[in-house]
C-alpha cells in the first residue's frame, strides 16, 4: 500500500520534527515473519532476548552521551556487523512509537539492508539522490516497515551501475531528512574500504563503529578509529554476527 503523508507526523502537531518538510511518499511493505526473519534482526526476531536488550542499552548510551540525533553506523573492514548495528539501533529508537525514524542506507559497494529484511526498496537512495539534483522539493520515497512503523530508505541491491555520489547534494538530502526525523541512523560503508564515511562525518552528529566478536583485530580497529577521528567516534559496538 502507497500513501502520501506529511512528514510533520500525526495530527500535524507543531512540536513533531518535519513540520514545514514536503510530503514523503510511503510505501508499507511486508517482511519476513518474526520467526523467518535473519537472526541479526534481534529486535523483532526475538524482542525479549539479552542481543535485543543490548541494543536498547546503547540506545540509553547514546542519549547519554548528548542524544544525536543523525548517526553514521560503519566498521573498520566488511562483515564486521555495521548493519545489524545499524537495523537493531533504529528500532530500538523506533520502538516507543514516540518519534520518528528513519534507516537510510549509504553504502556503495556492499547494500545489504534490503537483502536482510525481504524486500525491495520502493525507491532506490541513489537514484532519489540523483533526482534531487534537480528537484530538491521532490519527496521521497521510502518503504515504511511494521510493527515499529520504522522508515528505510535503503539502496536498490538489483543494480549493478550506481551513480557516484554528489557530496554536497548528499549533504543536502540528510540535512532535509534531519528535519523530517527525530533520529535518522545511516549504515554506510567500513570505514578503510569504502568512501562514503569521510562525505557523511560532516552531516552527522557522530559515529558509531562495530566492532566483530572473535573477529575484528585490534590494529585494524585502532586504525580504523584514527581514521575516523576521536573527537566523531561516539562509541564502539561489539557485535556477535
Amino acid at each position: 500500500m502507497t500513501e502520501v503523508r506529511s512528514a510533520a507526523g500525526p495530527g500535524a502537531d507543531p512540536n513533531w520534527p518535519g513540520q514545514a518538510v514536503k510530503a514523503a511518499v510511503v510505501e508499507r511493505v511486508r517482511v519476513r515473519t518474526a520467526a523467518d526473519l535473519d537472526a541479526r534482526a534481534a529486535i523483532l526476531r526475538d524482542p525479549l532476548s539479552a542481543r535485543a536488550a543490548s541494543f536498547r542499552v546503547l540506545r540509553h548510551r547514546l542519549a547519554d552521551r548528548g542524544d544525536p540525533k543523525v548517526l553514521v553506523v560503519t566498521s573498520a573492514g566488511d562483515g564486521e556487523g555495521k548493519t545489524t548495528c545499524a537495523l537493531n539501533l533504529a528500532w530500538a529508537l523506533a520502538e516507543s512509537g514516540r518519534n520518528r525514524v528513519l534507516l537510510l542506507e549509504v553504502n556503495t559497494g556492499r547494500p545489504s539492508l534490503a537483502g536482510l529484511l525481504g524486500f525491495l526498496p520502493p525507491g532506490c537512495f541513489f537514484e532519489q539522490l540523483t533526482q534531487h539534483r534537480t528537484e530538491p522539493a521532490r519527496p521521497w520515497t521510502v518503504a515504511q516497515v511494521a510493527p515499529h512503523d520504522l522508515d528505510v530508505l535503503a539502496v536498490q541491491p538489483r543494480t549493478e551501475a550506481r551513480p557516484p555520489l554528489h557530496g554536497p547534494n548528499l549533504l543536502a538530502a540528510i540535512a532535509s531528512l534531519r528535519a523530517a526525523y527525530a533520529y535518522t541512523v545511516i549504515d554506510t560503508s567500513s570505514i578503510l574500504t569504502g568512501l562514503d564515511v569521510p562525505l557523511l562525518e560532516d552531516a552527522a552528529d557522530g559515529i558509531v563503529v562495530a566492532a566483530r566478536a572473535r573477529h575484528t583485530r585490534g590494529r585494524i580497529l585502532t586504525a580504523a578509529l584514527e581514521q575516523a577521528g576521536a573527537s566523531r567516534v561516539l562509541g564502539v559496538v561489539l557485535v556477535d554476527v
